[in-house]
């Protein structure tokens, strides 16, 4: 069965997404144990990089972040543009310089969204 994005406003389709088949999604999370049986072993440093990158596409990004925020979620624009835009902030705490002693990793892992709520 297919996943429809739509408009909460309009009810227009957004996008329709095949859902993955068993072995699509096997194939994925054995990909996602790989990228971070790679990723552990990277530095603080690097990782600090990395996430400095990320929070830069972010900002960069987030005008149209949060024009797909308005549209999926019905959120008013302006503050989906904020919650973009506050995500700027968020890898601060990877410097490595305020990094403290990590005693393990953690395998994968995913984000919850708040995204039924109409305020950041």
């Amino acid at each position: 069965m297919a996943m429809i994005s739509s408009n909460p406003a309009t009810g227009e389709t957004l996008g329709t997404y095949e859902e993955l088949s068993d072995a699509e999604l096997e194939a994925k999370l054995a990909r996602a144990e790989r990228a971070f049986a790679q990723h552990r072993r990277t530095s603080f440093t690097e990782r600090s990089v990395r996430m400095r990158a990320a929070a830069d596409i972010l900002e960069r990004e987030k005008n149209e972040l949060g024009r797909l925020m308005t549209l999926e979620m019905g959120k008013p624009i302006a503050a989906a543009v904020a919650e973009a835009g506050i995500t700027r902030s968020m890898p601060k705490p990877f410097s490595p310089t305020k990094l403290s002693t990590v005693r393990r990793t953690v395998g994968r892992t995913s984000a919850i969204s708040r995204s039924g709520l109409c305020s950041p």
